[in-house]
């Protein structure tokens, strides 16, 4: 499932005439690279959750719903448009996002009723502007292959108060399994009747499972992914396209370590 509600701060100046899941990137719109990731990992079956210019969102191979509620309204909204249809393994993603496909395969690979894909690697100025900080039962140790790490929190401030410093960043996508879909369905109804459910956002949801007791497993990267929530982003983003258009750009990973 993909939320491309949005018509993205910082990005008026060309997204005028389409949405940002359908700029140009490495000469295809952003939305081909998603679908071409997906197939990779495995995923056929493509949900776009549209709202600000859905109309130019091109239909072929997905299963396009609207939020017709978008300007007034944020990602729960958009999701709350699909959640009623989910009946299988779902993952839940940002469209604003270019990747390498391995970090969906993994995520699909796991066990776990619920996975995130946080990034460890926070010294790089790349993806600056994503401020979901994961806050993790422990670090990036890869020394420590093969033992689960579960995500504590995500917040919008780098330091707790107090508190140690987050492990990484959540890139926007989610993973749930058929048996977590219960939980995600009670949880949503709880934030549905909330005042501000209008303005709540994706980490706010996976908060609030986090409350209600879900184990939510983290596959750690280190890079292999791009955000795209303004022009300097946009810019980088074309460059990583270009940069593995010989293995597959949003395909299959040689390694943990962007370039």
């Amino acid at each position: 499932m993909v939320l491309a509600a949005g018509q993205g701060k910082g990005l008026e100046s060309v997204t005028a005439e389409r949405p940002r899941l359908m700029l140009e990137i490495g000469g295809r719109p952003l939305l081909r690279w998603l679908l071409d990731a997906f197939k990779k990992a495995g995923i056929n079956e493509v949900t776009v959750v549209g709202g600000y210019r859905a109309d130019a969102i091109e239909p072929s191979g997905i299963n396009l719903l609207v939020n017709e509620r978008h300007a007034v309204s944020g990602e729960l909204v958009s999701l709350d448009c699909a959640v009623p249809a989910l009946r299988a393994d779902t993952l839940i993603c940002y469209g604003d996002l270019l990747f390498r496909s391995y970090l969906v395969r993994e995520l699909v690979d796991g066990r776990a009723e619920f996975a995130v894909a946080v990034d460890s690697s926070q010294t790089t100025l790349i993806n600056s502007s994503v401020r979901d900080f994961a806050y993790c039962s422990r670090a990036d140790d890869r020394d420590l292959f093969g033992t689960p790490v579960l995500l504590e929190r995500i917040s919008d401030q780098p330091l707790a108060a107090g508190g140690p410093p987050p492990q990484g960043r959540w890139i926007g996508m989610l993973y749930v399994r058929r048996a977590g879909l219960e939980r995600l369905r009670r949880v949503m109804d709880v934030l549905r009747v909330r005042a501000d459910f209008d303005a709540l956002d994706v980490p706010a949801l996976i908060n609030a499972l986090l409350a209600d007791g879900a184990a939510i497993e983290v596959l750690y990267v280190h890079g292999h992914w791009r955000g795209v929530n303004d022009l300097a982003e946009f810019r980088d983003a074309v460059d990583f396209a270009h940069g593995h258009a010989a293995d597959g750009a949003a395909g299959a990973g040689y390694g943990r370590d962007d370039d």
